[in-house]
């Protein structure tokens, strides 16, 4: 039970008293009124740049509510209208904690404060306590203030000697206003006291808004990064797209800070430094520096400027960002970059600062360890930081998961793993950050930054693993003279046993990569590869040893005398491992400098085909199984935008890659179903000795004709069976490529073209014939799907380029297998009617 409290009785002279009061109220409430009104202007102009959605709500406290209040406290108050802050009231109620902070300094730049009567009523909390936390300012007007924003009419707002004038302006979230509307306004302020147990649910429904509250600012303040970093996961076209967009917003409607400062990152993101200066530099000449985007157009302003060689102007404006925003990590750390050369000391402490202001974040983190390393010339600070690493790596794949700063966050976290001596994951990461730059900036930030580690090289084993994985990804995303210059001066000493010679740029290229150890018995590997790779002509790379898949490659050498094996060998091979030595086996040996086998082989061949000039799309690597070394090969191929083909069901890290979300929508990356020898030969590539068609060989015609029998004997009804006429280009070119490939077939099972040799002429196949032709073309269906980004699945689905018969030829049911009998069994007539006869 609540104490009696003793009913409240007035006197005669008390009466009187409060008569005058109220009295005295009625008398300066127009003044309160008219306060209302110009500080719901004032408040909704000031808070405009935080953010347009921010709610403003004034008033001044009602007669019945001012008289309540001097009688609940009665007799405390004894001059009502000087000693009552709160006569007038307004509210400022945000989405976002983050956004109070903002308008906390704009109140306290701009206001008269009663710091005696304003508080922060979350520092009146416990640790352990829930509630009302909003922030209560009680403030006066002052003639500057009126004169700033240009409100005039309102003299009668001020203080003066007999009244005050004050009014108190509350600062919450939406969530604190739910709370404060039951617990403060209804029970705090009620009459009655409010039974245990519904104090009780308030206090725990309290807890539950400020949990709500927390993860809102939360979730704001990751949805606020995403949209700054949008420019990192968008491709180019993409990019240049929302550039134009941009350009035409502003040109029609005028330049908003938000639309100006998207465009100016968007900008930046291209390396298009220029247009960045001529898109924010008129902005911040006429707009006011008061705005929420500012910082970050200095930010931006600054980078463009220092990009172009223009130091002095771009430290200017990236330290006008760090003033305005004294503890952002990103702003510190582009100033301390930004003055290396010209300021080491200065740079240095920027470098702290940023460290100091956040140590969770990132690349503070990179570039305080990298500091700290270069000047120790030692490790030994990065292992005693170890268990901070590990949660800003957490922290990295928490941003790569809402697809923040890719590039930036994933280069970054190669470098904070490499600083664990975790080289493989610090490769992988490295690889993701190269497929996600859009422009080549960010690799030459890396490489940078990689370059001055290189004086404690000796003390990393994966450091010239990164950086042939930098230079070769580099020129192969952003192919440019400079970037292939600096392939070439990597390459081995001596090239290859081949030369230009024997390889040119069309040469077909096939890595053969696995398991380094005993292969498994299960499944017969040796065989699949020598069906399938027995018309391959060209080059196979692979490891050289006695072991694992490397003898199966030698296997192949062995087999085919015109196909070029070769080997990648470390210079120091452990003893446990037998090298094949056999030159019918491996036509050429090529050493690095590793100690043992590594990624540096692979890399290093990579390095030498490139400076060889073979073309990127002309190489291929086919992945079985394998441990954690052929992982980081598959990683470095997609890297480098070579297309993958993984044996599926054949285990190991193979199965893990195209099951492993960040990597299973790459492009390039292929499941090849297995065991199938036709759609692995499609997928290795074709000779180029394959004859060419008739001269009078109509391709269109043709894959006119492949498409209607296909209709005629397939009636149900999609977008691959509609008219030709109707038929997407998709579908058009997938006949087309089914014609093209008439002089493959034909040529691979021995099969010759001639003119007028009509006593020679074939006018159908062989059961046996159309059978082998028949896998063939599904194997060439097959890849040529695949290489399109279709994948198998239980049902057809065109639009998700979903497809249940991308399967091995065997799996297939009958019904479907009739599909490509079909189609080959048209080859002779077709050929016959453009005068031309097939001879065995």
């Amino acid at each position: 039970m609540e104490p009696q409290k003793k009913p409240i009785q007035l006197t005669e002279t008390e009466q009187q008293s409060l008569e005058n009061y109220i009295q005295q109220f009625r008398d300066v409430l127009p003044r309160y009124i008219n306060l209302c009104k110009a500080m719901e202007q004032i408040l909704r102009e000031m808070t405009k740049p935080i953010s347009p959605e921010i709610i403003i709500q004034t008033r001044p406290k009602g007669i019945a509510s001012y008289t309540e209040k001097i009688l609940r406290k009665w007799p405390k108050y004894s001059s009502p209208l000087t000693q009552i802050t709160d006569l007038a009231g307004g509210r400022i109620i945000t989405a976002s904690k983050s956004e109070v902070p903002g308008i906390c300094a704009q109140i306290e730049k701009y206001f008269t404060i009663d710091w005696d009567n304003s508080l922060d009523l979350a520092k009146r909390h416990g640790i352990s306590e829930f509630g009302y936390r909003s922030v209560h300012y009680v403030l006066s007007l002052t003639e500057d203030v009126l004169k700033s924003f240009h409100l005039s009419g309102y003299e009668d707002c001020l203080p003066d000697p007999c009244n005050p004038m004050k009014i108190e302006v509350q600062i919450r979230t939406l969530l604190e206003h739910c709370w404060s509307v039951f617990q403060h306004d209804r029970a705090y302020k009620g009459s009655l006291a409010i039974p245990p147990e519904w104090q009780r649910e308030i206090a725990a429904q309290a807890a539950t808004l400020e949990s709500i509250d927390q993860t809102f600012q939360k979730i704001g303040t990751q949805l606020d990064s995403y949209y700054t970093h949008f420019d990192a996961y968008l491709s180019e076209t993409g990019i240049q797209s929302e550039i134009n967009i941009c350009k035409l917003l502003i040109k029609n409607i005028g330049a908003t800070s938000d639309t100006t400062l998207k465009l100016g990152r968007l900008a930046a993101t291209l390396g298009e430094w220029q247009l960045v200066i001529d898109t924010l530099q008129p902005w911040l000449n006429n707009h006011s520096s008061e705005d929420k985007n500012t910082p970050d157009i200095y930010h931006t302003l600054g980078l463009a400027h220092v990009h172009l060689n223009n130091s002095i102007e771009g430290l200017k404006y990236l330290d006008w960002a760090c003033t305005r925003a004294p503890n952002h990590p990103k702003f510190l750390l582009s100033y301390a970059k930004a003055c290396r050369h010209s300021d080491p000391s200065k740079s240095k402490e920027y470098f702290a600062r940023a460290f100091s202001s956040d140590p969770s974040h990132p690349e503070a983190l990179f570039y305080h360890l990298l500091e700290t390393t270069r000047a120790e010339t030692s490790l030994h600070h990065a292992e005693r930081m170890n268990p901070v690493i590990n949660q800003a790596v957490e922290l990295c794949k928490h941003y790569v998961r809402l697809n923040i700063d890719r590039p930036l966050i994933y280069f970054t976290m190669g470098f904070l793993l490499l600083f664990q001596k975790h080289y493989l994951l610090s490769l992988e990461a490295f690889a993701q950050g190269i497929l996600s730059s859009p422009s080549a900036h960010y690799c030459d930030r890396a490489l940078e930054e990689l370059d001055r580690l290189s004086g404690l090289a000796p003390q990393i084993d994966g450091y010239h693993w990164l950086k042939l994985l930098i230079v070769a990804g580099r020129y192969t995303r952003f192919p440019s003279p400079d970037h292939l210059n600096a392939v070439k001066q990597l390459a081995s000493n001596s090239l290859p046993a081949f030369d230009k010679t024997t390889i040119q740029p069309d040469t077909r290229v096939l890595f053969l990569v696995g398991p380094q150890g005993e292969l498994p018995k299960s499944d017969d590997y040796d065989s699949l590869l020598q069906d399938g790779l027995k018309h391959f002509k060209g080059v196979v790379i692979c490891g050289g040893t006695r072991q694992g898949i490397s003898l199966l490659a030698g296997n192949l050498g062995q087999k085919y005398p015109d196909l070029f094996t070769m080997a990648y060998i470390p210079a120091s091979v452990p003893s446990e491992v037998e090298l094949d030595r056999d030159i019918h086996r491996y036509k050429s040996v090529q050493k690095t400098k590793g100690s043992s086998f590594s990624p540096l082989e692979p890399l290093q061949a990579w390095i030498d085909l490139l400076t060889l000039g073979v073309n990127i799309s002309q190489i291929r690597l086919l992945g079985l199984n394998g441990d954690d070394h052929a992982l980081a090969q598959y990683h470095i191929a997609l890297a480098l935008g070579c297309r993958v083909g993984l044996l599926e069901g054949s285990g190991g890290t193979a199965s893990r890659l195209l099951g492993d979300a960040n990597w299973k929508n790459t492009a390039g990356l292929t499941a090849l179903p297995a065991p199938d020898w036709t759609t692995l030969l499609h997928f290795a590539g074709l000779p180029s000795s394959v004859p060419n068609p008739p001269v009078n060989f109509n391709l269109e015609e043709v894959a006119k004709q492949y498409h209607e029998n296909h209709v005629k004997n397939n009636p149900i009804t999609d977008k691959s069976r509609q008219p030709w006429h109707l038929l997407g280009d998709d579908f058009k070119n997938s006949n087309r490529a089914a014609a093209a490939d008439i002089m493959a077939k034909l040529h691979a099972f021995g099969f010759t073209v001639n003119r007028g040799l009509f006593h020679q002429k074939i006018t159908e196949f062989t059961d046996e014939e159309v059978e082998k032709l028949a896998e063939w073309e599904h194997g060439r269906w097959n890849d040529e799907r695949l290489a399109g980004g279709w994948t198998n699945g239980p049902v057809k689905d065109v639009d998700k380029k979903i497809h249940p018969d991308l399967i091995a030829w065997h799996k297939l049911p009958d019904s479907v297998k009739k599909y490509d009998r079909d189609q080959v069994k048209l080859i002779p007539s077709i050929l016959y009617g453009l005068g031309y006869v097939i001879s065995r």
